[in-house]
């Protein structure tokens, strides 16, 4: 039996450093999304603000995703990221 299709979808090819890739692979499996691609696609969609071609993430995941790219800017801006609530800085 074939897979359920997830609709008409455009083919990307990216390169990126294996540590990334490694990280994503983690998270994907924490996540329990079915692959890499779609795990990047529910992240991609969700940053694009289309969080009805999100398949498989679930919220809390998505949250915990835009708190982690939150800070990150924050660290690279030079700007304390203190005030995060307890609770998600135990998540991540």
């Amino acid at each position: 039996m074939g897979m359920a299709s997830k609709g008409p979808r455009k083919g990307l090819t990216v390169r990126i450093p294996e540590a990334l890739y490694d990280v994503l692979e983690d998270r994907r499996q924490a996540a329990g999304v079915s692959s890499v691609s779609q795990y990047i696609s529910d992240l991609l969609a969700d940053q694009a603000g289309r969080s009805d071609l999100v398949m498989e993430l679930d919220q809390e995941v998505l949250s915990l995703t835009a708190y982690r790219i939150s800070r990150s800017r924050l660290i690279r801006a030079g700007q304390p990221y203190n005030h995060i609530p307890f609770a998600v800085q135990q998540a991540t």
